[in-house]
């Protein structure tokens, strides 16, 4: 229960730091629309912690990707896209994909309002106007409020959130948020819903403790080799980043780190295409990765490197299977030949 509510935290905070504290009635001024910017939270008494960035922008669309670090070291990746209205910001999309996919021109599959006008003391509004019994109910409960995190002292609007009432709760789950202009989100206090009379709620406060302007976001992908080791390998992201320009520069690093192949100029990701329906994923390189795999010494060395470059898809991704081709041609090695869309199996532990 505890990792559930921790997750719906973060998600909550991943959304709600869209919002900042502006004497302007324009929602869109509610939208931290800035390039390359890191934000990073911790939960108070807790070793839980995760950063947020911007990884889209488009028109009236933001993609946030927030990755959570648990207290047992393990990650989890957060991307919610959300739209500016005329009236209001509401949440669109969702995913836990672990690649860096832009979703921000696919038709919206959820509504969640955020904010919505005016944005002023007491305005109350329901999160969707769909399921009205099930949605929470959000409220602007405070303004010009004075809050100090490790991150500086800002002043804030407070949103409360009320959860729906659900079987032997007494109290819901409600949580209060606090909106600083230009950065959304810089605390939030989380009471659990309870369960006897006389119970008091657990009470979880999260904060904001860094801001990084004008940088990149690493994050780390498991390598999972052909004798069952796991490398840890950075790739990094700046907003709006090419996808295929990302993975080149990533191919080039861990392939001269892990096999000792030096990839040149000319090898590169021409793109990067998933089937969600089959969860099939086709990969095409430019001709110069069949020029740069002349250096391998063996099949068994030139399978390793293949199995290691579909296991890294298949974890961006969420793939069951990878094709390779070169130029639109099946890749063929010296040692190795793919078949035309031979789609070969993702091994993860």
């Amino acid at each position: 229960m505890k990792k559930t509510l921790n997750i719906l935290f973060v998600s909550l905070i991943f959304v709600f730091m869209l919002a900042a504290c502006n004497a302007s009635d324009d929602i869109s001024y509610f939208l931290p629309l800035e390039y390359n910017i890191l934000l990073t939270y911790e939960i108070e008494g807790q070793a839980t912690s995760w950063q947020t960035f911007n990884v889209y922008l488009n028109d009236n669309r933001l993609q946030r990707r927030s990755v959570v670090i648990a207290e047992d070291e393990s990650r989890q990746a957060l991307v919610e896209v959300l739209e500016i209205q005329d009236n209001s910001v509401v949440l669109i999309n969702t995913s836990q994909t672990t690649g860096n996919i832009n979703l921000t021109n696919l038709q919206a599959s959820i509504h969640s309002t955020i904010l919505q006008k005016p944005l002023t003391l007491n305005n109350i509004w329901h999160e969707t106007p769909f399921n009205i019994e099930a949605a929470a109910i959000r409220e602007i409960t405070g303004t010009d409020i004075s809050v100090t995190t490790p991150a500086g002292t800002f002043q804030t609007i407070e949103v409360t959130s009320v959860f729906p009432l659900l079987e032997n709760q007494i109290e819901p789950l409600k949580i209060r948020q606090y909106f600083a202009q230009g950065l959304g989100v810089v605390m939030e206090i989380a009471y659990q819903p309870t369960l006897q009379p006389d119970q008091q709620p657990q009470v979880t406060r999260t904060h904001l403790v860094s801001i990084e302007r004008n940088t990149s976001f690493t994050e780390y992908v498991p390598i999972f080799l052909e004798n069952s080791d796991i490398v840890l390998f950075p790739i990094v992201y700046n907003t709006n980043n090419s996808l295929p320009a990302v993975y080149t520069q990533f191919a080039h690093n861990a392939l001269h780190k892990l096999f000792d192949i030096n990839l040149s100029e000319n090898t590169y990701v021409n793109f990067v295409l998933l089937n969600p329906d089959s969860l099939n994923l086709t990969i095409d390189l430019s001709y110069g990765f069949l020029e740069d795999m002349a250096q391998v010494i063996s099949e068994a060395q030139e399978q390793a490197i293949l199995q290691a470059i579909i296991n890294i898809l298949g974890w961006l991704y969420g793939a069951e299977a990878v094709y390779i081709s070169v130029d639109g041609q099946p890749y063929s090695g010296p040692f190795i030949s793919l078949n035309l869309m031979q789609f070969l199996p993702v091994r993860l532990p």
